[in-house]
């Protein structure tokens, strides 16, 4: 219960630091995630969130994505970058949907494109593949999911 107290709490930090971020107050969400660097360090390259709140996962890191790219050192977006395809592999684990998972995937890819290694952006290249290929599918489920509705 206190971890995931301590969780939701730096949740609330990253909310708060991405919405002021796309405002023209951008200074203090950086000093603000600057002050909370080393929780937003744990939450992101842990599953905690995906343990706590499965749901928020794949919203929370849309909502921060440019602030973690201009906020993160290179180093740290490539770390994160490896402990979201985690995440997105562990998707059963962490019971989520498979849009989540996907949009998890996708935004590892987006984050680990900075790399030199070209082992790994072959990797990042199939995850990028798997990402849109199951989009496609969930799309194509939920269109299906539509029509088969009583009207």
């Amino acid at each position: 219960r206190a971890t995931s107290q301590a969780v939701l709490g730096v949740v609330d930090v990253l909310e708060r630091a991405a919405t002021l971020y796309v405002t023209p107050d951008f200074e203090a969400a950086l000093s603000l995630a600057a002050g909370h660097q080393q929780h937003i360090a744990w939450l992101l390259q842990t599953l905690a969130l995906g343990m706590v709140a499965p749901g928020r996962l794949s919203l929370l890191l849309s909502g921060s994505y440019h602030l973690l790219q201009a906020h993160l050192s290179r180093v740290q977006k490539l770390t994160l970058s490896r402990a979201l395809r985690t995440a997105s592999g562990s998707a059963p684990l962490l019971r989520l949907p498979l849009l989540d998972q996907c949009r998890v995937l996708h935004l590892s890819v987006r984050l680990g494109m900075f790399t030199e290694s070209a082992q790994e952006l072959n990797e990042l290249h199939a995850c990028a593949l798997r990402a849109y290929q199951g989009i496609e599918q969930a799309r194509s489920e939920a269109e299906a999911a539509a029509a088969a509705a009583p009207s």
